[in-house]
């Protein structure tokens, strides 16, 4: 059997297979695709021969398949289609992809990976449009399911179920609290949560996956943000605004790893619990498109190199 998988299994076994499970009869499958029915017949032969099982039993002038052909039937249809599918993309490279693609982001993912991954993308695609939008999660969400947009990188703080979609995670990174480096926190080696409560933070914007997040964190440790709290997802102003001011404010960990490096911020010694740690992509489900599984394939390969520098100043 091994000898049959590593050797002698074709791609002509796979379609007879793929064909015997969607017609039931070897007339139609010989019909199908214009040859004689002994052909196909040596063909089941050839694979019962290598497994050395059945895959087929005849009842009537139906052909029914056994549970182990059936199973690798259902292999084989699978492998069919994705070749298929890959098929489509490489044809759809070798052209080279045109037409405008919208990917949506969360803030938090515009340092990284979303820039390094456009770069990938620029560089397999060159003349394809690209337009990132950034918006909260559960908007973007809901401009996928509306066709807005293309896909969607978000951060999770619950699982989230949306019909039509699919999702796979890109990474897995903390979300911390920091504050400027001439703050009076910065300078205090241990806290505790109500010693924020003195001051005014920068949160995300309410009715957000991200502030119900970091609504319920605060809760947990019986505490809540001032009502004047200043609401906003753009990174480039919260840092500004921690620069200058006497704010609290919420990064991921590896941006701001690299602002403490530089001198511009300092985080605060409390444990967020993996705070909207997980980001993932999210497509919808009832269609294939070749641009978007290269955007996709990008984002992948990005997520999985080490953060640079580079993607962290502003």
């Amino acid at each position: 059997m091994d000898r049959f998988f590593n050797a002698t299994l074709r791609m002509n076994h796979l379609r007879t297979l793929a064909a015997l499970c969607r017609l039931g009869q070897v007339r139609k499958v010989a019909e199908f695709f214009h040859v004689t029915q002994s052909a196909i017949s040596k063909q089941i032969a050839d694979i019962e021969d290598g497994l050395g099982e059945a895959i087929l039993r005849r009842e009537g002038n139906a052909a029914v398949l056994t549970p182990i052909g059936l199973r690798l039937a259902h292999r084989a249809i699978d492998i069919l289609e994705r070749l298929e599918s890959t098929r489509k993309e490489i044809s759809a490279l070798r052209v080279g992809m045109t037409g405008r693609f919208v990917l949506g982001s969360v803030a938090t993912a515009t340092a990284w990976p979303v820039p390094q991954a456009i770069a990938l993308l620029k560089a397999r695609a060159p003349n394809l449009a690209f337009c990132l939008e950034e918006d909260t999660a559960n908007q973007l969400l809901e401009r996928l399911q509306e066709r807005e947009i293309d896909l969607a990188v978000v951060r999770m703080w619950q699982p989230i179920t949306r019909k039509g979609l699919s999702s796979r995670v890109l990474m897995d990174e903390a979300m911390v609290l920091a504050v400027g480096c001439t703050h009076e926190l910065a300078q205090i080696p241990e806290l505790s949560w109500s010693d924020l409560m003195r001051f005014d933070w920068i949160v995300p914007k309410s009715g957000s996956a991200a502030h119900g997040a970091l609504t319920a964190l605060l809760a947990s440790h019986e505490q809540s943000f001032p009502a004047a709290a200043i609401e906003s997802t753009s990174v480039l102003f919260n840092l500004t605004l921690l620069a200058e001011g006497r704010l609290i404010g919420l990064f991921p960990q590896q941006m701001a790893q690299q602002w403490v490096a530089e001198g511009k911020i300092a985080v605060l010694p409390l444990d967020t619990a993996g705070l909207l740690s997980e980001t993932r992509v999210f497509w919808r489900s009832d269609e294939e498109d070749a641009t978007r599984s290269l955007v996709l394939e990008c984002l992948i390969e990005a997520s999985g190199r080490a953060a640079p520098a580079s993607s962290m100043l502003l």
